[in-house]
């Protein structure tokens, strides 16, 4: 059995397609196929189920690839072997937005840094959408976004987590989580992708949408709700201390549209040895998120 398959397997798994899968790894459509087509035949049982456009391991799947992981693990480190003291220069310049940058990536950004201290990082905290044409245009090496899982022309979706969002008031205000006239409807900025979601919200509570304030900080947003300045909207991830100390009211908010943290790059890009180490260590630190 070529270790290929299990690559193959392990890289599907992450990215949930056949046909991100051979981009990433560099394979035709058809190689990708013929790997997983020969370890079922050899196992004698399905490992992957088709969900429409997803695909999702079974169950076996999920054995297999545990199994099997340690030693992919190893023959990565094999081809690898040697050049564990080279010394990495030159810049990567990442995208972000600054709530995904301050709650999700400052360990894994330490962690590199240990890993690759002749590396230098430029991170460029924005919009999604801005990033996202950065990325196209070549000025960013790759981008981390939170909007909903969509194929881009041009470039590599890496999906991490599907996110959550909370309505976040004062604690001394009598939990409706609806603003009164007097209070500030704290917004996002207003190409923020999911700010549309509590325009939403309020629009069904027929809140009329006029004593608003609009900033790019999270921090900002939720200093102004615990001051009693007003209500907002924010990423669950934003949340652990303010729930931990109790000193915002939070209350969970379910939509139909669904949000991911996400990796893309652009599907020419030229994945250097750190850039590669960095992309796979937020992938794996975003399986604890």
């Amino acid at each position: 059995m070529d270790i290929r398959n299990f690559i193959t397997l392990k890289k599907i798994a992450e990215l949930e397609s056949f046909s991100r899968a051979a981009e990433v790894l560099g394979y035709a459509q058809s190689t990708i196929s013929t790997h997983i087509s020969d370890l079922e035949q050899h196992y004698g049982q399905p490992l992957l189920d088709r969900l429409g456009k997803r695909v999702v391991l079974t169950q076996f799947g999920m054995d297999v690839l545990a199994n099997s992981r340690q030693t992919v693990e190893r023959y990565d480190a094999l081809l690898n072997f040697g050049r564990e003291n080279e010394i990495y220069r030159g810049t990567i310049r990442i995208g972000a937005p600054e709530s995904l940058m301050m709650y999700r990536l400052y360990r894994t950004i330490h962690q590199f840094k240990q890993l690759f201290p002749e590396i230098e990082l430029i991170i460029k905290s924005d919009l999604c959408t801005h990033l996202r044409q950065m990325t196209l245009d070549g000025e960013l090496d790759f981008a981390i976004l939170l909007q909903p899982l969509l194929n881009y022309k041009g470039l590599i979706t890496l999906p991490l987590k599907e996110e959550s969002f909370c309505l976040i008031a004062p604690t001394a205000t009598p939990q409706t989580f609806i603003p009164t006239s007097n209070q500030l409807i704290l917004f996002t900025e207003s190409e923020c992708t999911y700010r549309d979601l509590y325009v939403n919200f309020l629009m069904t509570h027929g809140v009329p949408i006029t004593n608003t304030l609009e900033t790019s900080s999270v921090e900002a947003i939720k200093k102004y709700v615990r001051d009693g300045l007003g209500m907002s909207f924010v990423p669950r991830y934003a949340l652990d201390d303010e729930i931990l100390q109790n000193s915002l009211a939070v209350k969970p908010h379910t939509a139909e549209l669904k949000f991911h943290s996400q990796i893309v790059y652009h599907k020419q890009k030229t994945l250097s040895t750190p850039l590669q180490h960095l992309i796979n260590q937020i992938q794996t630190a975003s399986e604890k998120w």
